[in-house]
């Protein structure tokens, strides 16, 4: 589905996870991105591509941010006041 993907989870202050992020789509991966490894703002996960279900369409990034008390994708148009592309 997601062809190459990342999935980073996030945790409070406790050690206990509240959300996670999903990048998929990815045309590369870098090395360093394995289970278990630390990721702070800034760092390069991979690189954007068409893997998996995006064949067709134009190189993109799939970006899902899940609340994981909830079990619900978090509304990125409101919480990063982001906008949908058409």
């Amino acid at each position: 589905m997601g062809g190459q993907s990342v999935t980073v989870g996030h945790y409070n202050a406790d050690g206990e996870l509240v959300s996670t992020s999903y990048y998929a789509h990815l045309d590369h991966v870098n090395a360093w991105v394995k289970p278990g490894a630390a990721v702070t703002a800034g760092q390069q996960l991979g690189r954007v591509g068409q893997t998996g279900n995006a064949g067709a369409s134009d190189p993109h990034l799939h970006l899902k941010v899940k609340n994981k008390v909830t079990g619900e994708a978090v509304d990125m148009e409101t919480t990063l006041g982001v906008r949908r592309v058409p």
